[in-house]
């Protein structure tokens, strides 16, 4: 089989992770794919490096709302460029279908897999699964990373309009948890849907020991210090705000505890953590990172992974992360991440958003209890094992688009 891997992203993360782990796990070595991916995404070199099995690459320059919003002057007030970019949205639109159309004709495959961060995420995810229908290619799933959304003010009549083109064509929905795919539901048009289905993601953190990329010296940070680490874009979502105020607390009688971030971001979110970094956390051992691509690797060598997301978390890739490499989890209760994690106090700590007391004191728990860390980090990677592997995850879209090509003709 031929298999089509369509991806709009803007910035490097778990998505990019969530593709290279499934064409690089996937089961039969007889199937190639096809990854197709828009050029301005700042992590399409690093996906192509990553992945170490037969695959073919499109980056194209299909034109895309926000990268063209993205040009316009600082200067300009943002609710005005929110205007234009809904009407570049709508000029694009035709173009956008044309040019996928062209795209996929040249390009057909036995499945596509139209890869979106969240619903509705990149606008051309969805036009390629349409377009995918339109041209009588079969196999057609769409999978999506991140809690979905309920249409936009003033946009509702477009929104339905795509989301019932959507039900036409797509032959299944897939989310990376349970609570992701029952999100879809508030759409809607996606109120009775059938054919939604969710599949864990699955990791597989290869460490070559040539090209480990070492947390000490990265940061310079002594070889016996206790290492709190923080893989996440550094959107306001993601808690950094949370994560300095609970590390604040944790670290008053531990001077020998870090805090290490590491995540992307445009200018303005990474000046807001770099300011909350100043003012919430002054003097304590913090260090911040742009996004680093073997990322996975500084887990193995640190003792906590921190999650402290305030809202839309979907999944929690770096937890099954660091499950795996036996490095327990102290991390909010939103979203998808009960699932992954588990029962809070087995593979790691899970408290409520805003309880930052809480928080600082399962910090503190793990840096104080040996005992309860190796029993946690034990378990985490038994959990790991269980249901996270990349191997499992693969195989189970394997299977969908087997089934699917199977009854293609029924």
């Amino acid at each position: 089989m031929k298999i089509v891997v369509f991806l709009e992203n803007i910035q490097c993360g778990g998505v990019d992770t969530f593709c290279e782990n499934l064409i690089n796990h996937w089961p039969n070595k007889d199937d190639y794919f096809l990854f197709i991916c828009n050029k301005s995404h700042p992590g399409f070199i690093n996906i192509k490096n990553n992945i170490n099995r037969k695959c073919d690459f499109i980056s194209h320059v299909i034109p895309i709302s926000w990268a063209i919003f993205n040009k316009f002057p600082p200067i300009i007030p943002y609710r005005v460029l929110r205007i234009f970019r809904f009407l570049i949205r709508f000029i694009l639109l035709p173009v956008q279908f044309y040019k996928i159309k062209k795209l996929f004709q040249a390009n057909p495959g036995d499945a596509l897999l139209s890869v979106s961060g969240g619903y509705p995420g990149g606008e051309t995810c969805r036009i390629a699964s349409i377009v995918w229908g339109q041209i009588g290619l079969k196999g057609n799933i769409y999978n999506f990373h991140n809690l979905a959304q309920p249409p936009r003010f003033g946009l509702g009549w477009y929104e339905i309009i795509m989301d019932k083109l959507l039900l036409k064509y797509v032959e299944l929905f897939i989310g990376v948890s349970k609570i992701c795919a029952d999100s879809l539901r508030i759409r809607p048009s996606f109120k009775t849907l059938n054919n939604l289905q969710y599949i864990y993601n699955g990791v597989n953190v290869a460490v070559n020991s040539k090209n480990l990329v070492n947390i000490h010296s990265m940061f310079d940070i002594p070889d016996d210090a206790f290492i709190c680490l923080m893989l996440s874009t550094y959107e306001k979502r993601k808690g950094h705000e949370f994560i300095f105020k609970a590390f604040d607390v944790a670290s008053k009688n531990a001077p020998d505890m870090h805090l290490v971030i590491c995540g992307g971001g445009d200018k303005d979110e990474i000046r807001e953590v770099e300011n909350l970094k100043h003012n919430l956390v002054p003097g304590r051992n913090v260090h911040l990172s742009g996004f680093v691509p073997s990322g996975g690797q500084l887990i193995g060598q640190s003792n906590i992974l921190l999650i402290g997301s305030q809202e839309m978390e979907s999944f929690g890739l770096t937890a099954i992360e660091a499950m795996q490499q036996g490095v327990p989890v102290v991390s909010t209760n939103i979203g998808g991440l009960p699932e992954v994690i588990g029962n809070d106090g087995e593979c790691g700590f899970l408290t409520g958003r805003d309880d930052i007391e809480k928080f600082s004191k399962n910090i503190n728990e793990l840096y104080t209890n040996k005992l309860l860390y190796k029993k946690m980090a034990k378990r985490a990677k038994l959990r790991f094992l269980d249901k996270f592997t990349s191997d499992k995850m693969a195989k189970k879209y394997m299977d969908r688009i087997i089934f699917l090509n199977d009854n293609k003709d029924k």
